[in-house]
């Protein structure tokens, strides 16, 4: 696709989503519970400092209206909603305007059927996840962003942990954070802390990570008691079950793995998975005792699983994802069903790779 294309959605995008943003006083913004989001909402902040910001975070773990307290959003009555790195679909962009009865802007780099003048995401229709690394990304492009680049960084290195040493972005995210005076480990750390927050279900700990990231930045965020405290407990479960953990099943290339966590760190594990089998498919299938909800996680670094995702998508499961990864929030009595549609899936769309 051209780059005039894409120049020319930024354009439209940019148009309407100002446009609305600058006549409205009070702003509700929405945003996904990692570091990306945490960091997109500060970024929309700074973007946009007269205006008067609300916080919502959905339900940790969940995506759709269900997640999302539509009674704490109406008591900030805002004059506009924005959803940020999030992931949802057009539907529920509808529902929950018509339950609020405010116009919603989304931006999103998550692979979903979003299309409008007030909903961006370039990746549903140009398919190429690497332009736009991480919702910061997409900001810093969509209100042509110039300051700020630790932030803007800080939501690619969420996203892409320590797979970004092998990426082409790697030297690039260097020398954006160089003037700051930052290192990428230490992005990479400030992303483990303020994650840490969602993966133990800590809602005020994730509130409290994106003011102190707001007020203090990367720094702040490297100095917080709070925050270490989450992630010395969230490392103890991880180091032991990667110590311990092995697959089920090897069907090639998938590489299938089941594990009970008591927190949230799904992706976490999965993302440690993928990096240690680079040229195989993970699946990884877990239960996480906190949530009371099971997962089912798919990586690969090596394999393109976007048509894995739009048919399982098509088969009605509750699936949200990328080019490279994916994961299903499985239906607790349909778990075999869905684990077993999954696999089938994977192997019919990858055995041409």
């Amino acid at each position: 696709m051209s780059s005039a294309l894409i120049t020319h959605l930024l354009n439209k995008w940019r148009k309407s989503i100002v446009k609305r943003i600058k006549r409205a006083k009070r702003v509700a913004i929405i945003h996904h519970w990692d570091t990306d989001g945490v960091a997109s909402a500060v970024l929309i902040s700074e973007c946009f400092p007269d205006k008067c910001f609300s916080y919502h975070i959905p339900r940790i773990g969940l995506y759709g209206l269900e997640a999302i307290d539509v009674q704490d959003i109406k008591k900030a009555y805002p004059d506009i909603i924005i959803i940020v790195d999030y992931g949802i679909t057009k539907d529920v962009v509808e529902q929950l305007k018509h339950k609020v009865k405010k116009e919603v802007i989304v931006i999103d780099h998550h692979l979903t059927d979003l299309e409008g003048d007030l909903l961006c995401n370039p990746i549903g229709i140009i398919h190429d996840e690497d332009l736009y690394p991480s919702t910061t990304w997409l900001i810093k492009e969509l209100f042509k962003v110039r300051q700020h680049m630790d932030i803007i960084a800080l939501g690619v290195i969420g996203d892409y942990g320590k797979y970004l040493e092998q990426s082409i972005l790697s030297n690039i995210i260097g020398n954006m954070i160089k003037e700051e005076g930052l290192s990428i480990n230490q992005l990479v750390r400030a992303s483990q802390l303020i994650d840490s927050c969602y993966r133990v279900g800590d809602y005020e700990g994730i509130h409290h990570a994106r003011e102190v990231l707001k007020s203090r930045g990367i720094i702040g965020i490297l100095e917080d008691k709070t925050l270490h405290k989450n992630l010395n407990c969230v490392n103890k479960e991880i180091e032991r079950i990667l110590l311990s953990i092995k697959p089920v099943e090897v069907r090639k290339p998938l590489r299938i793995f089941e594990v009970e966590t008591k927190n949230y760190i799904t992706s976490y594990l999965g993302r440690e998975l993928s990096y240690r089998y680079k040229d195989e498919v993970i699946v990884m299938i877990n239960y996480v005792k906190n949530l009371d909800l099971r997962y089912i996680y798919v990586r690969s670094y090596k394999y393109d699983l976007s048509k894995a995702l739009k048919k399982l998508k098509d088969r009605g499961l509750c699936i949200g994802g990328k080019n490279h990864v994916f994961v299903i929030t499985c239906k607790a009595r349909d778990y075999i069903r869905e684990k077993d549609l999954t696999l089938s899936v994977l192997m019919e769309t990858l055995s041409g790779d």
